[in-house]
């Protein structure tokens, strides 16, 4: 076999076919050769297992689950957004009831100018007087 044979589209480098049909140098142009192949092909029971079976080559890429349709934003889901957002709902919550994502959700409410509904625990701070009312609260006393 010639070395032009060798660099045809068709001719199978990288496995251990290519060794036995004739590409044993430095030649391969694949990663790995066909000489690295061969060599692993007749050390690792696994590997020839798998070349046997045909399976050493590249996995066949999995078929793609196809994206469900996209659900447009309607009037009727703005009036809805207002009220429940109104009533104190989370973004996640109302998201969960239109049957949108969180962040479509928490995007459409700050464009309507709304403000976001926490849920949980409260922050420690949020229960603490504001500034003036503790000074208030501690008028005439000294700290001395």
């Amino acid at each position: 076999m010639s070395a032009i044979d060798r660099l045809t589209d068709d001719f199978p480098h990288g496995t251990p076919d290519g060794y036995d049909r004739g590409c044993r140098g430095r030649i391969c142009p694949s990663t790995p050769s066909c000489l690295a192949a061969r060599v692993r092909f007749q050390g690792d029971y696994a590997y020839r297992r798998e070349v046997l079976a045909a399976r050493a080559e590249a996995a066949k890429p999995k078929p793609r689950r196809g994206m469900p349709p996209r659900r447009i934003f309607t009037a009727e889901h703005v009036a809805a957004l207002r009220d429940l957002n109104e009533q104190g709902w989370s973004d996640n919550r109302i998201a969960k009831h239109l049957g949108f994502s969180n962040s479509n959700v928490s995007r459409r409410r700050d464009e309507m100018g709304l403000p976001a509904n926490f849920t949980g625990r409260p922050r420690k701070n949020s229960h603490t007087p504001d500034r003036e009312g503790r000074e208030q609260a501690h008028e005439g006393e000294s700290h001395v």
